[in-house]
């Protein structure tokens, strides 16, 4: 039986679209046989290749069965763990914070605004800055009072603190109205000769 027919490495290069390193590089890895220094045999190379190429264009992308179903067996357990902590209320879903946090940052800036209202009335009429200072303290006391008492996650805590913010509301009114009937400034005496 005669020896097949082998072909320099320039030939299989152009017949393969490979570079001549290129293919010494297969031939070094197996994929191309080679019979002879620098001379290919043609039905071997082309063979070699295209095993070459369907081995890699089947590993690309494709799994096995048995990793798909571990895949989903993971991803299912995950989503059972995340619904179960959603129901014992361990996470919540962002765009729920999201507005939580709008409705309460709404609510302080609401209470806020509404201190100087409520306390321009009452410091009007005094004159003693050290008295102002404590009554407009009062005023944004009481107001955040009354937030934290709406911040709370306790429904029944929610009387007591704001019972307690408008009980220190009504003392900082009757303080500013005792206040208001004792602060009274003395008429300086007219000097003797004047």
């Amino acid at each position: 039986m005669a020896a097949p027919a082998t072909q320099p490495i320039k030939t299989i290069a152009r017949l393969l679209d490979l570079s001549e390193r290129r293919v010494q590089q297969l031939s070094r890895e197996g994929v191309i046989p080679r019979s002879d220094r620098g001379r290919y045999e043609l039905v071997g190379a082309v063979q070699g290749y295209i095993r070459y190429l369907r081995d890699r264009s089947l590993d690309v992308g494709v799994i096995s069965i048995d990793v798909a179903r571990q895949r989903k067996t993971a991803a299912e357990a995950e989503m059972a763990e995340i619904e179960l902590a959603r129901a014992r209320a361990d996470v919540v879903a962002i765009d729920d914070v999201q507005k939580q946090w709008d409705a309460i940052l709404s609510g302080v800036r609401t209470r806020m605004l509404a201190v100087p209202t409520k306390v321009a009335p009452m410091v009007a009429v005094e004159s003693d800055q050290s008295l102002v200072k404590e009554m407009i303290a009062d005023g944004v006391h009481t107001a955040l009072g009354e937030l934290a008492a709406g911040l709370s996650d306790d429904p029944g805590s929610d009387e007591e603190p704001v019972r307690r913010a408008k009980k220190q509301s009504r003392k900082t009114e009757a303080a500013t109205k005792t206040d208001n009937k004792r602060v009274v400034r003395p008429r300086k005496k007219a000097k003797p000769g004047s």
